[in-house]
């Protein structure tokens, strides 16, 4: 996955020196979703102690839930 309908994976560690260490630099990192779901059709995200669920329809579309 070195490149998807032209986005490139973005450098990690590029940060910004005037923000004090915390932001990054350029886009942001680009994850395969089938890297994300592993074969599944679900997964869970916590987000701040609230729980998120990345699901996959039947028609191949991310949805995102709290």
């Amino acid at each position: 996955m070195d490149e998807i309908a032209g986005i490139k994976p973005a450098r990690l560690g590029a940060v910004n020196p005037l923000s004090g260490g915390g932001e990054v630099i350029g886009r942001p990192p680009v994850v395969d979703s089938e890297d994300l779901l592993q074969g599944g059709r679900e997964l869970q995200i916590v987000h701040q102690g609230q729980v998120y669920r990345l699901r996959l329809t039947q028609n191949n579309k991310l949805i995102l839930q709290k």
